[in-house]
């Protein structure tokens, strides 16, 4: 469940906060309401259309659903409520201000800052992806270079929100690894059956079942692929160089962001973050 943000309407409403802050803010809108129905001025909801292809663009050039919520100081659920995500009827209309507030939003892709708290859901799913192909704790506690308990902590579930620089490491590991076979990389049979088994016990979803859903969504859902499949692992700095050479190369070529995330089967955010990684200055890309 998204935080209550307490002094808004969307507070008193939809949580039912009965906090002063809330209820002030409800009383004020009740208020404004009764003024312009007066006037002849109440207008209660317009087209959701001109927001919704905003966020869309936002989304489609690199933003995440959370950055753009923050920036408009709405919640991710608003967001879900508007796109018509999972069992969730699309929005046809919203209220005044709340287009207001999404419209305003313009395209960022600064990074956050790596101290920043960020929701643990998709760590949470692609450690457990991992652990489901057969890769073991150990071997991806000693890939992210993490203590020994944080792989286990956020696979259990046992946290909400981890560190932004956690996330992009888990992010970035799960890009390489989700499609490599363990055994390949030289771990033992036994290892990896017993860890795809454990995993598979919990009912952990391996990387086939999150093949074209977002991962990140809180509402979507993994399909219904079990055991390990769909696949040698360099380190992970070796990775990171290569990643940064063949962005370098890419982009000498002309090609746009999107094209070139797609030739290298990470997302974007995996490339700037190997680039911060390595020192390396991002180059410049074709508009």
């Amino acid at each position: 469940m998204s935080e209550i943000k307490h002094g808004t309407l969307s507070g008193a409403k939809h949580h039912k906060c009965r906090c002063l802050p809330c209820a002030v803010a409800s009383a004020a809108w009740q208020a404004r309401r009764h003024r312009q129905v007066a006037y002849g001025t109440w207008q209660p909801f317009v087209d959701a259309a001109p927001a919704l292809a905003h966020i869309e663009s936002l989304h489609g050039r690199g933003m995440t659903w959370q950055q753009i919520a923050a920036a408009a100081g709405v919640y991710v659920t608003d967001l879900q409520r508007l796109r018509g995500v999972g069992a969730q009827r699309r929005s046809d209309r919203i209220r005044p201000e709340t287009e207001r507030k999404l419209l305003a939003v313009e395209f960022t892709n600064a990074p956050a800052s790596p101290q920043s708290m960020t929701p643990a859901l998709g760590s949470m799913r692609r450690l457990r992806a991992l652990r489901a192909n057969g890769w073991s704790a150990q071997v991806l506690t000693e890939q992210l270079g993490v203590p020994r308990q944080t792989v286990g902590i956020i696979a259990q579930a046992r946290q909400k929100f981890v560190m932004a620089r956690t996330a992009q490491d888990i992010a970035e590991l799960y890009e390489f690894l989700h499609d490599q076979d363990p055994l390949n990389a030289g771990l033992g049979l036994v290892v990896v059956e017993r860890t795809a088994r454990a995993a598979e016990h919990a009912g952990w979803a391996p990387p086939r079942a999150w093949a074209g859903r977002d991962i990140d969504d809180p509402a979507a859902e993994p399909g219904r692929a079990r055991g390990r499949g769909g696949y040698a692992v360099a380190p992970m700095g070796s990775r990171r160089q290569a990643l940064v050479e063949d962005t370098a190369e890419l982009a000498r070529q002309g090609l746009p962001r999107e094209v070139i995330a797609a030739r290298l089967g990470v997302t974007w955010d995996a490339v700037q973050h190997a680039h911060s990684r390595c020192g390396v200055p991002m180059p410049e890309l074709a508009a």
